[in-house]
C-alpha cells in the first residue's frame, strides 16, 4: 500500500526572530505534515527588501515560496501575515492556526487590547540605539510570568543566531507594519477552519485580543494554553497535540 501523502504545513514566525524559532517542535510536526518553515522578507539572513512594503506584500512574499495549498501556522506578526494570506489567497490556505496573534497590535480609543503607540515608539528608538539590548528585552517580555523567562530568552536568542539575524531595515519596517495594520474589518472574510491558540499569560498580545479574533472569524475555535506569548516553546507537547488532534 502506498504511503499517505502528508499535507503541507507552512510555519510563519513573528517579529525579531526567524524560521529557526520552530525547531523545537519541527520533528514532532514532521510525523504528520510536510513542514515548510518560511522566513519573512529580510529575516533569516536574507537581504532582499521586496515584500516588506505592507502586510499584504509580506503575505504575498511568503505565499510565493509555498507550492500548492497548505495549512498555515502564524505566530504573532506571522499570524497577521497568515490571516492576510487566507484573505487574499484563499485557495492556498486550507486551515489557519493563529498563535499569540491579533488583528490589531496598537491600542486606540476603540481598541484597548494591544500595545500603546508610545511604548512602540520608544521600542523603535531603543532598537536603533542598541539592537541587541532591545531584542533581549523583547524576548524577556514574551516569557514574563512563567518563572523561566531568562532561560526562554536565551533559547530564542540561540535559535535566532542559528538561522541568521534579521536585516535591521526589515526589523524597523516590520515594526511600522505592526503599528499600522488593522485586520479587524477583514476577519469575516477568513473562510477556512481556524484555530486560535493563545497563552493565558501573554503580556504582549492580551488574551482579550485572541477572544476577539476567535469571535469574528466564522469558523474559528479558541484554545488556551498555560503559557505566555510563545506557548509552542513553553508547552510544546500540548501545542502539538492541538495541531494534530483532527488528524488522529
Amino acid at each position: 500500500m502506498a504511503a499517505a501523502v502528508k499535507r503541507q504545513l507552512v510555519l510563519v514566525h513573528g517579529w525579531g526572530v526567524n524560521r529557526c524559532v520552530w525547531r523545537p517542535i519541527t520533528d514532532a510536526l514532521e510525523t504528520r505534515f510536510h513542514v515548510v518553515a518560511a522566513d519573512l522578507p529580510g529575516y533569516g539572513g536574507h537581504t532582499a527588501h521586496n515584500g516588506i512594503e505592507s502586510l499584504p506584500a509580506m503575505a504575498e512574499a511568503v505565499a510565493a515560496s509555498v507550492t500548492g495549498p497548505a495549512v498555515w501556522i502564524g505566530w504573532s506578526l506571522g499570524g497577521m501575515v497568515a490571516m492576510q494570506a487566507a484573505i487574499s489567497r484563499p485557495a492556498q490556505v486550507t486551515r489557519l492556526i493563529l498563535v499569540g496573534s491579533t488583528a490589531k497590535f496598537i491600542t486606540d480609543r476603540e481598541w484597548q487590547h494591544g500595545v500603546a503607540a508610545g511604548d512602540m515608539d520608544r521600542f523603535c528608538r531603543d532598537l536603533c540605539a542598541d539592537y541587541d539590548a532591545a531584542l533581549t528585552r523583547f524576548l524577556l517580555m514574551q516569557s514574563a510570568k512563567l518563572g523561566n523567562s531568562r532561560q526562554l530568552a536565551r533559547q530564542l536568542g540561540a535559535l535566532i543566531a542559528a538561522c541568521g539575524a534579521p536585516n535591521r531595515w526589515a526589523l524597523e519596517r516590520s515594526l511600522e507594519i505592526l503599528k499600522s495594520s488593522d485586520l479587524r474589518p477583514l476577519l469575516s472574510r477568513v473562510a477556512v477552519s481556524t484555530d486560535v491558540i493563545h497563552g493565558r499569560f501573554d503580556r504582549l498580545v492580551p488574551p482579550a485580543a485572541a477572544q476577539y479574533v476567535a469571535d469574528r472569524i466564522p469558523h474559528a475555535r479558541l484554545w488556551w494554553l498555560p503559557g505566555g506569548h510563545a506557548p509552542f516553546l513553553t508547552h510544546p507537547q500540548e501545542f502539538v497535540s492541538l495541531l494534530v488532534r483532527d488528524d488522529a
